[in-house]
């Protein structure tokens, strides 16, 4: 397995859901992700709208520059039109930056939007600084209402967000500009439109300065696509879904990364142990491995130990207690005389269960009795396999007590599912394979039709607590 190329591959993964995200937007802005409706009506009209509305209101500002054919980027459809930000201002509100020197931290002051904020103001979270309502109010033209779009426009530029409602009331730092959209206009498609690939291009021209800035007038006079406000909405609502989408792809291929990197991680610990163990043994030792009677007992006393702490439990049966010995003879390493074999319960030796329910009665712990709920009832000897579980096992006996706690409670189908993950990771590992969730997934359902009855979502929330519990196969050489 090579650590690098796994972590390569997920990377390549990430990159591209975030060029898919960008090709999303850019489709958006050149009117190529939704199809256009001619009931909309042209967004010159719309444009004009706005335009008599600030005419009519009597301010006075300097006019922007018409655009000139050569500025155009791209061709749009027919009943869309291309603006400049400036034209899409509320006029009531001026493109203005925020508060020049903010001053010392005030616990119970006015909430202060800095950059850094930008980026979480689609989680709820308020700014994290307050200041003095005294400063705050010498920068009131800049006071968040409600309904803004803020941009940074030093250093990391470009850099876009929706004021939340949760932020109304708060100031915004001198490195932040607001702008207020005109209230005829879809907000957050204008927002989409700034974040497109189309304008942070522009955008990142401004970061070739060795002090990187945009200031008021390149982002009034900023090219905006327009299409009709019917067909805003429906853009807006078309991105969010397809972004939606691309957002549950990378949350997953993040699980993955993670689950992988903790796999990783357990695996080189392990190997580090390998190296030790064939540092310290003899080499060229023939060791014959053919069981013994007390081999036989020791997996007996075992298996006493397992159902002698899971008796109670209603969740341990013939398949549950198989299952914990095969775990527990894997995560510790043990030489054991079982013959687990690819079977549609997963590993399954078919003789194991016999031998062991025999030898359990024989001893006077336990008698499986396939009718009751408790399917193990103590018989009169019941605990006295203890002191030879601490003879046998003393130095598996801190992993074995893992493997019983983490299990106590779960099903036996849960229990199976992660003997076959185990097993099935084993055999990647052996394979010299890159490992990979998808490639485990696969070789899981390719183990038996039988494992059809579990859906991918359960296998891989198994999967993701197996890496973080730590149970996976060990690195042999």
């Amino acid at each position: 397995m090579k650590a690098r190329e796994v972590q390569d591959e997920l990377s390549y993964q990430l990159r591209q859901l975030e060029t898919l995200n960008q090709a999303i937007l850019q489709e958006a802005v050149q009117g190529k992700l939704v199809p256009q409706d001619p009931t909309d009506g042209p967004a010159s009209e719309l444009l004009k709208r706005i335009k008599a509305e600030k005419a009519k209101s009597g301010k006075k500002e300097k006019p922007l520059p018409p655009i000139k054919p050569e500025e155009i980027p791209f061709e749009i459809p027919e009943n869309w039109v291309w603006c400049r930000l400036g034209d899409l201002r509320d006029f009531r509100y001026s493109l203005s930056y925020g508060v020049l020197v903010p001053g010392n931290e005030i616990p119970d002051g006015i909430p202060f939007v800095r950059v850094q904020d930008l980026d979480f103001a689609d989680s709820g979270l308020s700014p994290s600084k307050r200041i003095s309502p005294v400063i705050e109010k010498q920068f009131a033209k800049t006071r968040l209402v409600g309904g803004e779009i803020l941009i940074c426009v030093v250093g990391s530029i470009g850099k876009v967000a929706l004021a939340p409602d949760n932020w109304i009331g708060g100031n915004i730092a001198r490195a932040v500009c607001r702008f207020m959209p005109n209230l005829s206009l879809e907000r957050k498609f204008i927002y989409y439109c700034l974040v497109s690939p189309f304008i942070q291009n522009f955008f990142m021209e401004g970061q070739k300065s060795i002090n990187p800035t945009l200031n008021v007038n390149i982002l009034e006079t900023t090219l905006i696509p327009l299409p009709p406000l019917s067909e805003q909405k429906r853009i807006v609502s078309e991105i969010e879904k397809q972004l939606a989408k691309t957002k549950q792809l990378k949350d997953h291929i993040i699980a993955n990364q993670q689950a992988t990197e903790q796999l990783l991680k357990a695996l080189l610990h392990q190997a580090f142990e390998v190296e030790e163990r064939n540092v310290a043994s003899p080499k060229g030792k023939i060791i014959d491995l053919k069981p013994t009677n007390v081999d036989y007992y020791r997996r007996t006393v075992l298996a006493a130990e397992i159902v002698w702490q899971l008796h109670k439990e209603p969740t341990l049966g013939h398949l549950k207690l198989q299952k914990l010995i095969y775990l527990c003879q894997k995560v510790t390493d043990m030489q054991l005389p079982t013959n687990f074999l690819r079977q549609a319960m997963g590993p399954f030796d078919n003789r194991l269960m016999r031998s062991i329910d025999k030898q359990l009665i024989e001893k006077k712990w336990f008698e499986y009795r396939m009718e009751e709920d408790l399917k193990y009832q103590p018989l009169e000897k019941a605990g006295q396999h203890h002191n030879d579980f601490i003879k046998y096992f003393s130095a598996e006996s801190e992993s074995i007590q893992f493997i019983i706690d983490k299990f106590k409670t779960i099903k036996s189908d849960i229990v199976e599912i992660v003997a076959t993950l185990y097993a099935c990771m084993e055999n990647i590992l052996n394979e010299n394979l890159i490992f990979s969730e998808a490639l485990l997934i696969q070789r899981f359902y390719e183990w038996s039709p039988e494992k059809k009855k579990y859906s991918e979502n359960e296998v891989k929330r198994v999967f993701l607590r197996m890496t973080e519990t730590g149970i996976i196969p060990r690195l042999h050489k």
